[in-house]
């Protein structure tokens, strides 16, 4: 356990649900937590369903794609009557659960992703000759490059037939690919097919993706479904690439057309070609769409302190500074008022939240557990003092 809590470990199955919901109810009778929230389908069901019984008071159900949720009867009784609060990361997410589900706007808000810039970041010279040399290319190398999981619906084959279009015209332009996923298998038989596959590059994830954005002169997204607010365009325009996005889920909330990037229609190779000679043929396009970001940084003030935030240039939305602000505010709407008379509650199983609430200091700290699936993954404990 790290940070006092208490972590339970759970594989939630499908075969198991039924065991998992009685190992949920004992345990959050004991522990008496005052929210949970759970992220994905199993977990859902078992937890938010668990809780409700239980008598929790706070039941988050959180969605942050945009494929869409199925009217099923199981789905409205999930989010009508078991979640107490929907939380998305994305105006394109909220409205569809809004009026098909017929939830209070309330009850659904959005809370954009954030991003955290990295502290030293390379200089973009830094990072294209660090590439060059990573690849053996010449200095003279340029890079266009998408930053996300290889998956089917995250656009590789479209940015790759785009590129082969345009690729003699721009000789010194090569496109890397930089994730992991299950593209490996399929992803670089497509590009061998290519023209111009001696110029296509995967390199694997990288723990550390911004040297990639900072040597990229283009970065790509060329989703087809599921977007929320994708973290990888709002690394791309506050590292100074060009930024060419579909029209898919949450992308268009954080880019205006135009302005500061470019957006295509999904599933659209030509469409792309055609957003990479925008840019490529007049450099001074990046900059405008630079100088658009710069202007369009709202003032953010930090929420304890009252000084300023380092902002993420992508929209008033997306700062990493007023995510973690509209996060603080939102459990501190599900909390007693009187804190400091409540007795340390510690849990974190599944997907759901643990809390801390101490009297002797009278701060909340969260954190979120972790499973077997894959689907959650730890978070620094946000703290708030008592009022």
């Amino acid at each position: 356990a790290r940070e006092n809590f208490h972590v339970h470990h759970r594989e939630l199955t499908k075969k198991s649900q039924l065991s998992d919901f009685v190992f949920c109810c004992k345990l959050f009778c004991k522990s008496r937590p005052l929210i949970v929230g759970a992220h994905s389908n199993i977990d859902t069901r078992v937890c938010l369903s668990a809780a409700s019984v239980s008598g929790v008071p706070n039941r988050f159900r959180y969605r942050h794609v945009s494929i869409p949720v199925k009217s099923k009867p199981w789905n409205h009784l999930i989010y009508r009557k078991c979640a107490t609060q929907v939380i998305t990361t994305a105006e394109k997410i909220a409205i569809p659960l809004r009026e098909d589900f017929h939830l209070p706007s309330d009850k659904v808000i959005t809370i954009a992703t954030g991003i955290k810039a990295p502290d030293d970041p390379p200089s973009r010279e830094e990072a294209h000759q660090e590439l060059c040399e990573e690849l053996n290319l010449p200095a003279t190398t340029r890079f266009i490059g998408q930053v996300s999981i290889l998956r089917g619906w995250k656009g590789h084959r479209d940015v790759m037939s785009a590129f082969d279009q345009i690729a003699s015209e721009y000789p010194h332009h090569h496109l890397v690919f930089v994730g992991g996923g299950h593209g490996e298998d399929y992803l670089p038989p497509f590009a061998e097919k290519l023209e111009y596959s001696d110029r296509i590059h995967f390199v694997g994830h990288q723990p550390n993706p911004w040297p990639y954005f900072r040597a990229f002169d283009i970065a790509t997204l060329a989703s087809t479904k599921g977007e929320g607010i994708p973290q990888s365009g709002m690394q791309a325009m506050l590292c100074g690439c060009a930024f060419i996005g579909t029209t898919v889920g949450g992308i268009p909330e954080i880019v205006t057309d135009q302005e500061t990037g470019l957006l295509v229609p999904p599933s659209d190779p030509d469409a792309i070609a055609g957003a990479f000679r925008t840019i490529l043929t007049d450099p001074k396009n990046r900059d405008r769409m630079n100088a658009q970001i710069q202007c369009r940084q709202p003032p953010c003030q930090g929420a304890a302190h009252g000084k300023p935030h380092r902002a993420d240039p992508v929209g008033q939305n997306c700062w990493m500074a007023c995510q973690k602000r509209q996060s603080a505010a939102l459990l501190g709407q599900h909390l007693p008022k009187q804190r400091a008379a409540l007795p340390c509650q510690r849990l974190g199983a599944g997907s759901f939240i643990g809390l801390l609430s101490c009297p002797e200091t009278g701060h909340l700290k969260a954190k979120r557990g972790t499973t077997h699936l894959g689907q959650c993954r730890a978070i620094r404990p946000l703290q708030r003092s008592a009022a």
